[in-house]
């Protein structure tokens, strides 16, 4: 007849076997999980890589934009700066024109009082000479 530490004995030989199966099952698992973390960490790299790359590219451009914009303000400045003095130059030279046009009605007002007065003159030496020329028959036929 068994006796009850033989079938303790046989219950602790049965368990020990359950825990060394659980032990292999636990390594196995423990091997899978293991892969799967090192694939993680490994794709985790890979896209802690690709977006570093492109935070340096977007910083990298940001900085490009942001100096272009500054070279290209100081531009406009400038352009505008040189545009005033244009602007002013341009004031000057119709102020100069008004006065040139101011001057030139006067001329022309006073070339035609001369003109008017050289009518005058034509008519009154066309009366000279048109009483020279009857002194002259005058004279000739006083002879």
């Amino acid at each position: 007849m068994p006796v009850q530490t033989d079938h303790l004995a046989d219950e602790i030989k049965g368990l020990t076997d359950s825990v060394n199966d659980l032990r292999a099952d636990f390594a196995g698992f423990k091997g899978s999980v293991e892969k799967e973390l090192q694939l993680t960490r490994t794709l985790g790299k890979w896209i802690l890589a690709a977006f570093t790359s492109i935070a340096i590219v977007a910083l990298t451009g940001a900085g490009g934009l942001i100096w272009s914009a500054a070279v290209l303000s100081n531009e406009v400045k400038h352009q505008s700066v040189r545009l005033d003095k244009i602007e002013l130059r341009l004031d000057k030279m119709d102020q100069r024109l008004d006065k040139m046009d101011q001057r030139f009605d006067r001329l022309d007002q006073q070339v035609i009082q001369l003109d008017k007065r050289m009518d005058k003159t034509d008519a009154k030496l066309d009366l000279i000479l048109q009483r020279l020329d009857q002194a002259a028959a005058k004279a000739k036929a006083a002879n």
